[in-house]
């Protein structure tokens, strides 16, 4: 608290403003307290989970901080460290996915110059899940650097294929709402990226965003979908927050929803108990499930039905 004089000469107390800190992210990965939490991918059809991506996270006593915060002028090298833990947790938690018979695909926020860098054979060799139907991963590089690096990317891409791993094409689209210009220039894009072999078209927030109330961010987003199914791929709707926004993507033909309406990144943990427990909402009957809920995964693998439905209800 800081005394102030008023008009009156009187002191009075002024609440001190917040102070946001600044993190180093040198510092916070040197201090091993990076965790990385899970955000499901939902299969908009079949209304079940068919993906979960990797976001880094720094927790202090105040709050959260994001891997968007903590990038920020950040060095080259730390950025790649962050992208190789983040690589390597999501191998780790596809194994562990697998054991409980949970088969996904993980994905995983990548730049180009973080995946020069990162020995991708190596990790994948160390880490990648020895049983079960491992699905490989998706690196999700953005459409901006997809396109500046674009012979690179098809080369790497290839190369992903042979370990089941695949590229998908995040954050496309925002510009699209400048017009029909921007729409034109689009067109193009999607034209060249039909070279990279994407599995994923990601819709950027910007026009998922009051899709159901904007005629016009609905119609961007048929285009695109549209454009992205004509090419073998599956087109994602992120940011999804409200029931509308849900109901105008499945009506164009969105194949996967992400975002908080399906439910926030969380820890691997938490992410393991909520599979588990909507398993169980399954299998036992709903005057038998009232209050029902376990605060661990068992080691076992899920069978028979419980199998197929770690899964979603929306």
């Amino acid at each position: 608290m800081t005394l102030a004089s008023n008009k009156d000469d009187d002191l009075c107390w002024i609440a001190p403003q917040p102070v946001t800190r600044k993190f180093d992210l040198d510092d916070v990965l040197r201090s091993g307290q990076i965790e990385f939490w899970y955000q499901p991918k939902i299969d908009l059809t079949l209304k079940r989970l068919i993906g979960v991506e990797v976001f880094a996270r720094f927790c202090t006593p105040e709050r959260v901080i994001s891997a968007g915060e903590l990038i920020q002028n950040a060095s080259s090298a730390a950025i790649v460290a962050l992208t190789e833990k983040a690589f390597i947790s999501a191998l780790k938690t596809s194994a562990n996915l697998c054991e409980i018979g949970v088969d996904v695909r993980l994905a995983v926020n990548v730049s180009m110059p973080a995946l020069r860098k990162i020995p991708v054979v190596d990790l994948v060799r160390k880490h990648r899940p020895n049983g079960g139907k491992n699905l490989g991963l998706v690196f999700d590089i953005p459409e901006n650097q997809v396109l500046q690096n674009f012979d690179e990317v098809v080369e790497i891409s290839a190369e992903l294929r042979r370990y089941g791993f695949s590229i998908a094409v995040d954050d496309f689209g925002a510009s699209l709402l400048a017009g029909k210009d921007a729409w034109n220039s689009a067109c193009a894009t999607i034209a060249k990226l039909r070279g990279v072999g994407f599995s994923e078209l990601k819709l950027d927030r910007a026009l998922v965003r009051n899709c159901d109330n904007d005629r016009q961010r609905a119609e961007i987003c048929g285009h695109v979908i549209s454009l992205a199914h004509s090419f073998g791929s599956l087109a994602v709707g992120m940011g999804i927050e409200s029931p509308g926004e849900l109901k105008t993507l499945k009506a164009l033909t969105c194949d996967i929803g992400q975002g908080y309406l399906f439910g926030r990144p969380m820890s691997e943990e938490d992410l393991l108990v909520l599979l588990w427990n909507r398993a169980i909402r399954r299998e036992t009957p709903r005057k038998k499930r009232a209050g029902r809920r376990v605060a661990f995964v068992p080691a076992k693998p899920v069978t028979g039905s419980m199998r197929m439905r770690a899964h979603w209800v929306y």
